[in-house]
């Protein structure tokens, strides 16, 4: 069975499954053996050694699965079922998981992810530039000094490459809207290499002079003239998962940006005209 894409069907999630709110995340695809399901920023999809105290995607799934969730019943998935991404995000991309519910579409869909069949697209901002495309294969590896960072290491860093390609200038504004694809994502790997290829991601702290502030709009003389403060967009780095692209039933999902970003992009539009 799968799901039409273009339907709103959205699992509920009530504290402190996901942290302190309750959350109402989108089912983007729905097939017999997996779904692809809404990631927000401060959780990530699934277990990992170097990012703990972290909300958990794919175990607040299990927990719902094994409460019997209404709506899950609904979408016809049983408590029996086991909830296990397919690859890791990080709790600071807003975006989506491939999550899987039996034992053979988990060994299926993480050997596809291993033999990189399954493309992801990212989408974020940076400062104007005279780049245009780039691939960036800097091999990185985990520093757990400092609270952890990642790092370029020739010596013993692992392989991975992330392909850049520019979207759109927004030259009045000193703004570039860019998208990273790559094949089999790493922690923090499109951060580091973007940085590494000249276009720093909006909000990166290691990178002076990526903090988005835009003046607000004039106002008329009769209403006191200009006295609103510029606004500070993003105070992290902004990165979201845009597209997910795979074998068979996967297809091409395209992930619904976050709230976030459509106030950013409907600013872009409000100043300049256009939409990114």
């Amino acid at each position: 069975m799968e799901s039409d894409p273009s339907a709103s069907t959205l699992i509920g999630f009530a504290p402190p499954l996901l942290g302190d709110k309750p959350l109402r995340l989108k089912v983007l695809l729905q097939a017999d053996d997996f779904l692809v399901v809404e990631k927000p920023v401060g959780v990530v999809s699934r277990r990992h050694p170097d990012f703990p105290g972290l909300p958990i995607l794919d175990e607040a799934i299990d927990v719902q699965l094994l409460n019997q969730k209404p709506e899950l019943l609904r979408m016809g998935l049983q408590s029996g079922q086991r909830a296990r991404s397919v690859f890791f995000l990080e709790s600071g991309i807003f975006g989506a998981s491939l999550i899987t519910l039996t034992e053979e579409a988990k060994t299926f869909w993480r050997n596809a992810w291993g033999s990189s069949l399954i493309r992801l697209t990212f989408r974020f901002y940076t400062k104007l530039s005279g780049v245009e495309s780039a691939t960036c294969d800097l091999p990185l590896i985990w520093r757990r000094a400092d609270g952890g960072k990642m790092q370029v290491s020739h010596r013993h860093g692992k392989k991975c490459e992330t392909r850049f390609l520019k979207i759109r200038d927004f030259e009045a504004l000193g703004i570039s809207c860019w998208e990273a694809e790559t094949s089999y994502l790493r922690p923090n790997q499109i951060m580091v290499h973007a940085m590494e290829t000249g276009v720093p991601v909006f909000g990166d702290a290691e990178v002076v002079g990526t903090q988005p502030y835009f003046p607000p709009p004039a106002r008329s003389p009769r209403r006191g003239g200009n006295s609103r403060a510029p606004r500070v967009w993003w105070r992290h780095p902004h990165i979201e998962l845009s597209r997910m692209e795979g074998p068979g039933a996967l297809g091409v999902v395209e992930v619904t940006p976050s709230p976030e970003r459509q106030q950013f992009e409907a600013m872009l539009k409000r100043r300049t005209g256009e939409g990114s």
